[in-house]
């Protein structure tokens, strides 16, 4: 019995490891699943695990940042957390975080210039690089160095660790959570999630537009002029490709298919393929310039876009942009032709939806080559310190697209506030008006108006709520007490739900004249004419009776 007992007793044992093997398995899968790089994925494939078929093209949301003297500036790009949150960080300082519907919820001031989009590490923390920088003539924060920045979900700063000087490429978190930097003094930096730092490695060529990629131990990286790659371990140089010209070669960073092939664009119009040991497979010329890594499709295929190219030796022309399609093999499926510039990245979905952005229109293409839709939106955000725009996908399907002054999300969603609202305070009644908001994709069925009164006497206040139809565009309060304040705020209402209220503002006057102040101001008068004729008649009448 105590044979059996002992077995069984060693039998729990080697269950419970096992299990506690298990849950930590679990656990650090969990983690692991939180990183979020630019393109997705430490190769950059530009492949998102999101479904857009449902995605109609409208406007979910737009989020303007507040101009004024904590105006962010020109928006580096955004990344979704697990949890749906939504970061994006601007040039002049701040890191904004928003919820799932766009709604604000924090923002940070780094003290510094950022020079990168953020990147979300293993354990849910916003990363970003900040340092030195001028706006004009005026110094933006007081930094001296550049520093790799943590922030934790609450928008606490956790630490910042420095990596050199001077301007640097988005950082690039690998799977098991260490994070590389470069900055401009040719600097590849290894971080642990923590901020320490593991190793800091002078590379020759390398520049503060370069970001990493990483595939197995390996980081390859795109310079000005050539294709780097670097030891993970240690930031030792293995090998590198010289670009043929490099005056006309501006990649910042390179993507990697599941078979080791390292790609990247060239503003001389070239697309190129190496292996893993940069050995030259194949090249495709566009017809504009394609100066940045394309995405990868699940069956390989690679999408890039290509923006305007001035050829001398063609009596000055410019091209025009487009969205190409090309097998692993480097022979060209399908391209789109777009109005203007591909000035974003081009990134895939799960369902084998193609984007890109050229300017002010998002394009939304299948892998056919069929255009699905295209939405007129915002003006892309000006990019002070990295090219092209970074796109990124939120967890309901939409596309985030940086805006010249905030963000934007395109696809279904809550409607945004109505746009213009305005009151105009009157005596007997108090008049509203607004214009139609951004819907969210889907119709605008009516309008939610919040009123709040306020006794200045008994200070008390009272809110009602007023549902208005959807093709209402303005409302008459008529039900309003004198001796009492008003305030209002508006939301608007589709089919996906009730979007954010907004408070009203406007011109605080009355519609009408006050007519008892009018009446009080002429009777005033009257009595100081009354008054001074008296009194003018009393003297006349003294200087009459003198001798």
């Amino acid at each position: 019995m105590g044979k059996v007992s002992n077995g069984l007793t060693t039998v729990m044992i080697v269950g419970l490891v096992l299990l506690s093997s298990l849950s930590i398995g679990v656990s650090t899968t969990d983690g692991m699943s939180q990183i979020v790089n630019l393109q997705s994925d430490p190769r950059h494939s530009g492949l998102n695990q999101i479904n857009t078929s449902t995605n109609p093209g409208g406007i979910a949301w737009d989020f303007h940042m507040v101009i004024d003297f904590e105006y962010g500036g020109p928006v580096l790009g955004a990344s979704v957390a697990k949890d749906g949150n939504i970061y994006f960080t601007s040039s002049f300082g701040w890191l904004y975080a928003l919820d799932r519907n766009g709604s604000f919820l924090w923002k940070f001031n780094s003290n510094g210039m950022i020079y990168t989009m953020p990147v979300i590490g293993i354990d849910g923390s916003v990363l970003f690089v900040c340092g030195p920088g001028l706006m004009g003539f005026l110094s933006i924060g007081n930094l001296t160095s550049t520093f790799l920045l943590s922030v934790e979900p609450n928008g606490t700063e956790q630490w910042r660790t420095e990596v050199g000087n001077g301007t640097a490429g988005v950082p690039l978190i690998s799977d098991q959570g260490l994070i590389y930097t470069i900055t401009d003094q040719a600097y590849i930096s290894c971080i642990r999630s923590d901020g320490t730092l593991l190793w800091n490695r002078l590379v020759p060529d390398l520049t503060g537009r370069c970001t990493p990629a990483i595939s197995g131990d390996m980081i390859f990286v795109s310079t000005f002029s050539e294709i780097l790659k670097i030891s993970g371990s240690d930031g030792s140089l293995i090998s590198s490709y010289q670009f043929k010209n490099s005056t006309v070669n501006y990649p910042t960073f390179v993507s990697i298919g599941s078979d080791g092939t390292i790609y990247t664009g060239a503003s001389s119009k070239t697309l190129i393929a190496l292996t893993s040991d940069l050995i030259l497979k194949w090249q495709f010329v566009a017809s504009g310039a394609v100066n940045d890594a394309p995405a990868i499709g699940k069956d390989g295929t690679l999408y890039i876009g290509s923006m305007m190219f001035y050829d001398s030796n063609r009596d000055g022309v410019i091209s025009n942009g487009n969205v190409y399609a090309i097998a692993p093999d480097g022979k060209m499926k399908w391209s789109v032709d777009v109005i203007g510039d591909i000035s974003s990245t081009v990134i895939v979905s799960y369902d084998d939806r193609i984007y890109a952005d050229a300017g002010n229109i998002l394009y939304c293409i299948d892998t056919n080559g069929s255009l699905l839709w295209t939405s007129i939106g915002f003006s892309v955000a000006e990019q002070s310190f990295q090219q092209p725009i970074p796109l990124a996908f939120d967890i309901d399907g939409s596309v985030l697209v940086p805006t010249s002054v905030g963000l934007c999300a395109y696809g279904p969603g809550r409607p945004c506030s109505p746009n213009n609202a305005q009151i105009r305070y009157g005596l007997d009644q108090n008049e509203l008006s607004w214009s139609y908001p951004a819907d969210g994709g889907s119709t605008v069925t009516g309008y939610v108006l919040q009123r709040r009164s306020f006794d200045p006497i008994s200070q008390t206040s009272e809110s009602v709520e007023i549902n208005l139809k959807g093709d209402s565009l303005s409302y008459i309060d008529r039900d309003i007490n004198r001796s009492r304040g008003y305030q209002y705020s508006i939301a608007s209402v589709n089919f996906n739900g009730v979007g954010p209220s907004e408070l009203i503002t406007g011109p605080m006057v009355p519609s009408e004249p006050n007519s008892m102040l009018v009446l009080g101001v002429i009777l005033v008068g009257i009595w100081i004419m009354v008054a001074a004729f008296a009194i003018w008649d009393r003297r006349k009448g003294h200087s009459e009776e003198r001798p």
